[in-house]
């Protein structure tokens, strides 16, 4: 826990040196894109997988004598698995170039809010480094929201 502690440290540490070298207005995406890409492939192969297991009882009827529902059904298990993996990693892949949040020098912007967040309002932010930066915001009794 210690190791973790200072790790999060030293984080903290070089996002608030890069934080205050900046100035003007930064977009912070996601990054997505390659997770939807990657998603995607892996997932292209087990539709072909499911199409050749449901194509089995009429390509080798010989082969599958009684089972040829189980081989359709399992077939088509896999395949309509795969195809939503394969949807959601197109859906990713499209989404990347979204701005998650934009920060100005006096308002961050997230995508979700229907408005700007005055800086001004922002009680404390904590970062956890885990599975990427979740940034946390704890806001003021009287922000606008």
């Amino acid at each position: 826990i210690d190791v973790a502690v200072t790790e999060n440290t030293a984080h903290t540490a070089l996002l608030e040196t890069l934080a205050t070298s900046t100035d003007g207005e930064r977009e912070l995406h996601e990054g997505g894109r390659w997770r939807g890409v990657l998603m995607a492939v892996c997932a292209v192969p087990f539709v072909g997988l499911g199409l050749a297991i449901m194509s089995q009882p009429w390509l080798a009827p010989e082969r599958l004598k009684s089972n040829t529902l189980s081989a359709i059904g399992a077939g088509a298990a896999i395949a309509v698995i795969a195809l939503i993996f394969l949807w959601l990693g197109v859906r990713r892949f499209k989404r990347a170039p979204q701005v998650a949040l934009r920060l100005t020098p006096e308002h961050f912007v997230f995508a979700n809010l229907a408005q700007p967040l005055p800086i001004e309002h922002i009680a404390g932010v904590t970062l956890q480094f885990m599975q990427g930066i979740w940034v946390t915001v704890e806001l003021t009794p009287e922000a606008p929201l």
